[in-house]
């Protein structure tokens, strides 16, 4: 087999020529509404300032070069290179897209890079400039769903305090794990960029999964690996568990004070390379296999882990992730998904089958999810 490569993975890409896939709805309506969404949220900021003038005519300077980048994508034209930000991420993003892209089109590249690419090269807009390098253009979507979403947060909350209380500590280990994975797996299925039309009041009914409700949709999750998650959690007991978020939420301080929690970022999470490319990253990959389980959770990172290509559904999840279930000295490795792309692997023989003839959209809904373990070798 040929190297595996961005532009060569270990099976077909997820690409936007295909006229069937959720890659072609996204680049054909998902992203021009995003990027839209974008250009007006910054043209009401600029149009706020009262005597900020520089700020206001760098602002729109802004609106016109992510206005060029939205009619080039609705067009198919080339990608072209990321401009220099002073990043030390840049000159990757410009090797990939030298190396393997640039000749390429939005449609022609496979999915998995020009949906990082999109976001880095709104980033490096706001970036480069002087005053609007600070900017979030989602902050006030952000906003929006956090206060949708308060209900939700304080019945978890409550439900946590239950669980860890000492009438909570007496129930089974094992059923508690079960329901707080749950709870972590369907609290993450609110997508902002799923569902940049949902009426803010319809955030808090969706995220609101009760034990009761949990109980009904764990049918939902295609492949169901808590109990194989939960016995590698019991017998690792003392040992570091590493959580690979998607996002990233308040940090308690407490806890990083007393190093029970060690924050680490590393610029290889938000590069074009997936994941089966991280032993080449030594430094990185010689501390994750410090960890007795890193768990990935979100669906970009399930995507990166199995290099977002054509698998067969019923492909073990051991051979999708390729070097992250063979190198020597590799944890064992779990992901926690909500399903929001056509990629799936270690289904359950003819379970895609019979979701195809009822469902067209399973695979992107974030209806369904599935929580999957590989060994490792360690």
């Amino acid at each position: 087999m040929s190297a595996i490569n961005p532009a060569n993975p270990p099976r077909p890409a997820l690409i936007a020529t295909d006229k069937t896939s959720f890659a072609y709805t996204t680049t054909r309506i998902r992203w021009p509404v995003i990027v839209t969404k974008i250009v007006d949220t910054l043209f009401q900021a600029c149009h706020a300032l009262d005597d900020e003038e520089k700020k206001r005519t760098e602002g729109k300077a802004i609106i016109s070069s992510i206005g060029a980048l939205k009619y080039g994508m609705e067009r198919d034209k080339p990608l072209t290179p990321i401009s220099d930000d002073s990043n030390p991420d840049i000159a990757t993003w410009n090797n990939v897209y030298n190396t393997y892209f640039s000749n390429s089109t939005w449609y022609t590249t496979p999915w998995l890079f020009t949906e990082c690419y999109l976001y880095r090269r709104i980033y490096s807009y706001f970036a480069r400039s002087t005053y609007w390098s600070t900017y979030d253009p989602f902050s006030q979507q952000k906003e929006t769903a956090f206060k949708a979403s308060q209900v939700a947060m304080v019945a978890l909350a409550e439900r946590i305090d239950e669980l860890i209380s000492s009438e909570g500590l007496r129930l089974d280990h094992r059923i508690v794990f079960h329901e707080l994975v749950q709870i972590s797996l369907w609290g993450n299925a609110s997508d902002l960029s799923l569902l940049s039309s949902l009426d803010p009041r319809e955030l808090g009914k969706l995220q609101s999964t009760g034990a009761e409700e949990l109980g009904k949709i764990e049918k939902n999750i295609l492949r169901n690996d808590i109990d194989l998650f939960w016995n590698k959690i019991r017998d690792s007991k003392g040992s570091r568990i590493d959580f690979v978020l998607d996002n990233t939420a308040q940090r308690w301080q407490g806890y990083v004070d007393s190093n029970i929690w060690v924050v680490k970022t590393n610029y290889f999470w938000v590069s074009p390379y997936a994941y089966w490319h991280l032993p080449e990253q030594k430094e990185l990959f010689d501390d994750i296999k410090q960890a007795a389980v890193v768990v990935f959770k979100g669906d970009l990172n399930f995507r990166k882990l199995v290099y977002d290509c054509k698998w067969d559904f019923a492909t073990p999840f051991e051979e999708a992730i390729g070097p992250m279930a063979t190198e020597e000295g590799v944890p064992s490795v779990v992901t926690l998904r909500t399903s929001k792309a056509d990629v799936i692997v270690g289904l359950p023989e003819g379970t895609a089958e019979k979701l195809n003839a009822v469902e067209n959209d399973w695979l992107y809904s974030g209806k369904y999810a599935i929580v999957e373990f590989s060994r490792g070798t360690k």
